[in-house]
């Protein structure tokens, strides 16, 4: 399984001092070492109601490369991409955004 984060946390919140309540470096490195410890891979084929996984083109904290795995191991998945976006892509392309989680919403809402 491809890591989920960069080991360096760019363009993270905690490490660009942009959180609302920064964690102190140990809190960092402690949170770091949980994530590369979870592995929750192997429950993805058991979701079984309609998922959208989106994912900006851009995103330097999560690699865009997860959004095609988890595309691909979550059945019947779509793949929406935002252009341009980073990880924090409903800030950064809201309108966009919402509308692919509504349309994403109103093709599903009798499953």
């Amino acid at each position: 399984m491809p890591s989920l984060v960069r080991p360096d946390g760019a363009g993270s919140a905690t490490s660009s001092g942009d959180a609302a309540q920064p964690n102190p470096p140990r809190g960092q490195r402690r949170q770091w070492e949980a994530m590369q410890a979870w592995d929750a891979s192997g429950r993805l084929p058991q979701i079984t109601v309609p998922t959208v996984v989106l994912h900006g083109t851009e995103d330097r904290v999560i690699a865009p490369g997860n959004a095609e795995l988890l595309a691909r191991r979550i059945p019947g998945a779509e793949l929406r991409w935002l252009e341009g976006a980073g990880h924090l892509f409903w800030s950064e392309q809201p309108e966009l955004a919402e509308r692919l989680v509504l349309d994403f919403i109103e093709r599903h809402r009798d499953a």
